[in-house]
């Protein structure tokens, strides 16, 4: 009798902390079923026809979509007229509490006549936009105003000490044209005019000047081909490396009058300076300068070259469900300095992105990036982030790595020793290219905390109903 009072209650004591385990499960699944309404879903993938003011969008035309004034997606325009074509699709990312909500596009900053729905796991959708007006306008030096650090008022009247009856434009401390508060906001520098160094300052970057592109302000080098933007002909076309010629120019300069003057000597004069009555920048106009190549009579030494030289490599941790650690090392093990060193990673719009250590990140693109850097012979540099994926698969992300090669050729003479040769004008900087494309598993960002509960209940059940056929 005795024994079989233990064995029920036994039995009660394990039907009750099955049940105890069974409702904690089933309440810990519900909630997180609720979390993940908020997790990402595939993103809607669209593509079409697209116009700009009646005309086709131009190559390089950026369509963004916003939903509630959040951006959620942007695309290139690659072919005129055209947008999210070859599989190059304007993904517009959601969760399930987007469902049904507006898609709102701009062109160009225009806000397109077209609007649509999110919808939960729809397939690529075909919609032609068309945008008529100008983008907001934003505060843009002129010729004529003196740069300044302060704002400058666009109206006034009355004394010292904020008279009445005026007002002053938003700051722009750096003068670039992009007020001070517009600059935080994204990726560029208030107090810089040129963030990224490339030879074109913030605000030309970021609409279609007299150039006809809008590249990346904080990225010397937008299309990655070892060209940076100020002197690259077509800075959205990795395709074709195209300087342009010393006679072009992107941007009016002040105009100049006729001087006579410079310093001469060594068989040449100087360069003229003048500048416009109205003040601005004083334009230098070159003047030819004559020089005499001397005659060398020894015979051929031996020539050697020395340059930089980058390693880029990559390691991968776990970082937490769902998140990988993703460290991006970059080593020096050339003989001389690498400059001008653009390290860019661009990721797809439904990953979760995060810079964690020595590099930057640029959310309108998604953007990892470590530019305008140098590294000494034998130095390293390591990029730490994250990325946050809800639906676990094997995902390939580029790596894109380009650097001045500082290559400097040695002329070796008697005894061993070493002259570098004077770069002759017009030489141009040799730059290389590394492309890594970082390969993550499916298994690095685990399984989901709500499968394993329900995996654990599921084996609760069947403990349990083996247990009633005994």
């Amino acid at each position: 009798m005795e024994e079989m009072a233990i064995r029920n209650l036994l039995k009660k004591g394990m039907n009750l902390i099955f049940f105890v385990l069974l409702i904690g499960a089933v309440i810990t699944a519900v909630s997180m079923t609720t979390v993940m309404g908020d997790a990402q879903l595939p993103p809607n993938k669209f593509y079409g026809n697209v116009t700009l003011n009646g005309e086709p969008a131009p190559v390089g035309t950026v369509i963004n979509a916003y939903i509630d004034g959040e951006l959620r997606g942007s695309v290139m325009v690659e072919s005129a007229g055209k947008y999210g074509h070859d599989f190059n699709y304007l993904e517009v990312a959601g969760s399930a509490v987007d469902d049904g909500k507006t898609i709102i596009f701009y062109v160009n900053g225009v806000r397109a006549n077209e609007t649509t729905g999110w919808q939960s796991m729809a397939e690529p959708r075909m919609l032609d936009l068309g945008a008529t007006g100008e983008p907001e306008a934003t505060h843009t030096p002129t010729e004529t105003e003196t740069p300044t650090v302060t704002p400058i008022a666009t109206e006034s009247s009355g004394g010292t000490g904020g008279g009445g009856g005026g007002g002053s434009g938003p700051t722009d401390s750096d003068g670039d044209g992009i007020p001070d508060t517009q600059e935080q906001l994204g990726c560029t520098d208030p107090d810089k005019v040129d963030t990224d160094g490339d030879g074109l300052n913030d605000f030309e970057e970021t609409v279609e000047g007299a150039d006809g592109w809008i590249t990346d302000p904080c990225d010397p080098d937008t299309d990655g081909d070892g060209v940076w933007d100020g002197q690259d002909a077509y800075p959205l076309d990795p395709m074709t490396v195209t300087t342009p010629t010393p006679a072009e120019t992107k941007t009016a300069s002040p105009t100049a009058t006729e001087s006579s003057g410079g310093g001469s000597g060594g068989g040449g004069t100087g360069p003229t300076v003048t500048a416009t009555e109205t003040g601005g920048t004083p334009t230098v106009i070159p003047t030819t300068i004559s020089t005499v190549t001397p005659t060398i009579t020894s015979t051929p030494a031996t020539q050697i070259v020395k340059e930089a030289q980058l390693n880029l490599g990559y390691k991968i941790e776990k970082y937490g469900t769902g998140t990988a650690l993703i460290s991006l090392t970059i080593q020096n093990i050339g003989e001389v300095k690498a400059t001008d060193i653009n390290l860019k990673i661009d990721h797809p719009v439904d990953l979760h992105v995060e810079a964690i250590s020595g590099c930057k990140i640029n959310p309108d693109f998604n953007r990892i990036y470590w530019s305008g850097e140098e590294l000494q012979p034998g130095e390293e540099h390591t990029c730490n982030y994250t990325i946050t994926l809800t639906e676990p698969r094997d995902i390939g992300i580029e790596a894109n790595l380009t650097y001045n090669k500082g290559t400097q050729a040695y002329t070796v003479g008697e005894g061993g020793e070493l002259t570098p040769k004077i770069a002759a004008p017009g030489d141009v900087p040799v730059k290389e290219i590394i492309v890594v494309t970082i390969w993550i598993a499916e298994s690095i960002f685990g399984v989901p905390g709500f499968t394993a509960i329900f995996a654990i209940a599921g084996l609760l059940v069947v403990v349990y109903l083996v247990r009633r056929r005994k």
